[in-house]
């Protein structure tokens, strides 16, 4: 039942991020009850002039809070969750934004490597 749940999600949000023009995708960082440090993807785009939210993943960087590791995260739930190709997000994404703790001492390095990522995807 839930993984049928999970795959109804999972085509309304691919047939949404398709069809709009262009997204938003937002970091936050949130904290377990156990100091689980995660990751949330959220994806935001405009449908019929209508703000719509989409969470996409919430994600353990397992391997260190490296820009590189941040950057495989962030860049494969847009592609994975978010149903888009490389080519979709490359002309689709405007903005890009993080937030919490885990990216203060990363925010420019893991921003300018995201939008590196996405910039040699058009290249």
């Amino acid at each position: 039942m839930v993984e049928c749940m999970q795959e109804l999600v999972f085509t309304k949000t691919h047939l949404v991020v398709q069809s709009t023009r262009f997204l938003f995708v937002s970091l936050d960082e949130v904290t377990t009850i156990n100091c689980q440090r995660l990751i949330v993807v959220h994806m935001y785009v405009v449908e019929d002039w209508k703000h719509i939210h989409i969470l996409l993943t919430l994600k353990q960087v397992l391997f260190g809070a490296i820009a590189n590791n941040l950057t495989k995260v962030i860049v494969g739930s847009m592609l994975q969750y978010g149903g888009l190709f490389e080519t979709n997000l490359v002309s689709k994404l405007i903005s890009f934004g993080a937030n919490g703790a885990l990216f203060c001492p990363l925010n420019q390095s893991c921003c300018s490597n995201v939008l590196q990522v996405v910039a040699s995807i058009q290249d």
